[in-house]
């Protein structure tokens, strides 16, 4: 998680709640309107935290559409232990073909469809596809 949207909203707070209690205490603590204000005051910051907090998560929870590799390998290395192989074709939020390699040991690579590798991957798996 990232802690920027929480220091955003602490700087926010740290200028306007002073703001709001040299204001509050220009009217005069015991007054009415002095009251009002506060409750007023403390109701706008309530709403500005609930807006904030649901942008956030909102945020959070709408996938992001793009290309999954950002860097390619043309081909693989013998050494590499190969658990299983994802091909994504064209997708509207990518306008390219991949392929995504994951190891044995955990770690995923990217493959570089142009390649004459991936080539014949793309080309098995579209045969596989149309029978």
């Amino acid at each position: 998680m990232s802690l920027q949207p929480l220091t955003t909203l602490y700087k926010f707070s740290r200028i306007l709640l002073p703001l709001i209690r040299s204001i509050s205490h220009q009217r005069g603590s015991n007054s009415v309107d002095s009251k009002m204000f506060r409750k007023a005051s403390l109701t706008v910051f309530s709403v500005f935290v609930l807006c904030f907090v649901l942008t956030e998560a909102l945020s959070r929870m709408t996938p992001l559409k793009r290309c999954r590799c950002t860097s390619t390998l043309d081909r693989l290395q013998p050494a590499m232990k190969i658990n299983n192989i994802k091909i994504f074709f064209k997708q509207p939020y990518c306008q390219k073909n991949e392929i995504i390699v994951n190891l044995e040991d955990g770690t995923r690579v990217c493959l570089n469809p142009d390649a004459a590798r991936g080539k014949k991957l793309i080309a098995s798996m579209k045969r596989k596809m149309k029978a």
